[in-house]
C-alpha cells in the first residue's frame, strides 16, 4: 500500500501544530484545525495534480532541488512559531511553495478556507504559508530517502490521487480544476417533450392482454367448428350453429378491436401534439442575448442571465439585485451541483463583455437552525460562485463575496414556500 501523503505530514511535524500556529495567528484551536483539515488536502491535491500532468513530476523535482531548505523545516519546529528569523523563513518558503502550487488561484483559496473555518483572511493565508513548505519538506525527504526520480515520484502522487482528492472540500477543487461533480443534472421541459414524443411513437400497451389475442383464438376455434361441420350429420348441425354465431360474435370483436385501435391512435395523436407543444413553448422560453464584442448567449426568458445582461446593456438602479435561478448547492453545505456550472458561467461571459463591471455577491439562508452557522454558510455559498467565477477567468478584484444568513428574509420564513425563496444567492453590481 502506497505511503498516504497527509498521513506522512501529520506523523512528521506531530500533533502540536495546530496548537502552536493557533497561538501564533491568535486564533481558536477549533478554527485553526478546520483550516488545516481544508489545507492539507488542498495542498496534497494540487501537488498530485501537477505530478500527474506532463513533466509535472520533473518539475516537482526540480524545485525540491532549487528549494531544499524546506527539508531543514521539520528539524526546528517548535522554533518556527516563535517568531522572528526562524518565522520569517518559514513565511518565506511558503510564499514561494504556494506561488509554485497554487499560481493565480492563491487568493481565492484563501478566501474559502476563511469562509469555510471562521479564519481571518490573514490568518487563513498565514496557515497556508505555514503548512505549505512543510508540506513539500515531507514530499523532499520522502523521494531522497527512496532515491526517487520522476517515473517513481509521480507513480508515488498517483497512487493516492483517490483518497486525496476525495478529502478536498468541493469548491477548492473546482477552483483548482481537480474534478467535476458526479450529482445527477436536472431534467428539462424540452427533454420531458423529447422523452413523449418518443414514447407515443412505440406500439401502444393494451390492458387486460389487449383485443387482438382473444381475436386470434377465437379463429382458431371457428376453424375447428367449421371442420366439424363438414363431417355432416347431427354434430355438423350443432357446429354449424355455433359457427354461425360465432361469426358473429367474432365480426363484433373485430369492429371493437378496430374502434379500440382507433382510439389508441388518436389518442397518440393527441399526445404527440401535445409534446410538440411542450416542445414549441420550451423553444419559445429561450431568448437570444448579444452582448458587447459580438458574443450571443442563449438563456431562458425572464432567468437570471436575462435580466443581469438587460441590466447591464441600461442604467438601472445599483440598488437592484438579481436572485439566481439555476445555482443551487448540496443541502447544508457550499458545494455547487454540476448544474450550476451553466448559469455560472453564463455571468462569466456577461461579465467579460462588461470589464469594468464589479460585482457583490450576496449569499442568504433561511431562519432555520443556528444564527451564526447559517451566516458561515451563507458566506462559504458566496465564496463557492465567486471561486467559480475565477476559475472562468473573472479577476479576484472584480468580485466581492459577503454572508448575512439569515439577516435578510424576502418572505416568511414560517412556511416551506417562505424558507425556499429566502435561501438565495444575489447578485449585485457594484461598479458599472
Amino acid at each position: 500500500m502506497s505511503a498516504n501523503l497527509i498521513d506522512m505530514f501529520k506523523t512528521a511535524v506531530g500533533g502540536n501544530l495546530v496548537s502552536q500556529a493557533s497561538k501564533f495567528l491568535g486564533e481558536s484551536e477549533a478554527n485553526t484545525s478546520s483550516a488545516m483539515d481544508a489545507i492539507l488536502p488542498t495542498l496534497a491535491g494540487s501537488l498530485i495534480n501537477m505530478g500527474g500532468k506532463s513533466d509535472g513530476a520533473k518539475g516537482i523535482l526540480d524545485f525540491l532541488g532549487n528549494n531544499s531548505a524546506s527539508e531543514g523545516l521539520l528539524d526546528n519546529l517548535g522554533g518556527l512559531f516563535g517568531g522572528g528569523s526562524a518565522t520569517d523563513g518559514l513565511m518565506g518558503a511558503g510564499s514561494t511553495a504556494l506561488k509554485f502550487l497554487m499560481g493565480d488561484k492563491l487568493g481565492a483559496v484563501v478566501d474559502l478556507i476563511g469562509g469555510r473555518s471562521g479564519l481571518k483572511t490573514g490568518s487563513s493565508s498565514s496557515l497556508l504559508r505555514m503548512a505549505a513548505p512543510l508540506l513539500m519538506g515531507v514530499v523532499g525527504k520522502y523521494v531522497k530517502n527512496k532515491a526517487l526520480d520522476a517515473v517513481g515520484l509521480g507513480n508515488f502522487l498517483g497512487g493516492q490521487r483517490s483518497s486525496v482528492m476525495n478529502a478536498v472540500p468541493r469548491e477548492i477543487g473546482n477552483l483548482l480544476g481537480f474534478g467535476g461533480s458526479t450529482e445527477p443534472v436536472r431534467e428539462t421541459v424540452a427533454a420531458g417533450a423529447e422523452r413523449v414524443t418518443k414514447a407515443v411513437h412505440q406500439e401502444p400497451k393494451r390492458g387486460g392482454g389487449g383485443f387482438l389475442p382473444w381475436v386470434i383464438g377465437a379463429l382458431a376455434l371457428l376453424g375447428i367448428l367449421f371442420g366439424i361441420r363438414m363431417c355432416g350429420g347431427a354434430a355438423g348441425d350443432a357446429a354449424g350453429n355455433i359457427l354461425d354465431k360465432g361469426k358473429e360474435m367474432t365480426e363484433k370483436a373485430v369492429d371493437v378491436t378496430k374502434d379500440a385501435g382507433g382510439a389508441v391512435v388518436d389518442a397518440a395523436g393527441n399526445a404527440v401534439d401535445k409534446a410538440g407543444e411542450l416542445a414549441s413553448d420550451a423553444v419559445d422560453a429561450v431568448t437570444s442575448i448579444k452582448l458587447p464584442g459580438g458574443k450571443e448567449l442563449k438563456a431562458a426568458a425572464g432567468s437570471f442571465t436575462a435580466k443581469f445582461a438587460d441590466f447591464l446593456s441600461g442604467d438601472g438602479d445599483l440598488k437592484t439585485g438579481f436572485a439566481f435561478d439555476g445555482v443551487n448547492f448540496a443541502t447544508g453545505s457550499a458545494n455547487l451541483t454540476a448544474e450550476s456550472d451553466a448559469q455560472i458561467g453564463e455571468l462569466g461571459d456577461v461579465l467579460a463583455a462588461y470589464p469594468n463591471v464589479r460585482i457583490r455577491i450576496e449569499g442568504h439562508t433561511d431562519s432555520s437552525g443556528d444564527a451564526a452557522k447559517n451566516q458561515t454558510l451563507s458566506q462559504q455559498r458566496a465564496l463557492a460562485v465567486k471561486a467559480k467565477l475565477q476559475s472562468l477567468g473573472v479577476a479576484s478584484n472584480r468580485v466581492a463575496a459577503i454572508g448575512l444568513g439569515q439577516t435578510k428574509p424576502i418572505a416568511d420564513n414560517n412556511t416551506e414556500e417562505g424558507k425556499a425563496a429566502n435561501r438565495r444567492v444575489e447578485v449585485y453590481v457594484t461598479k458599472r
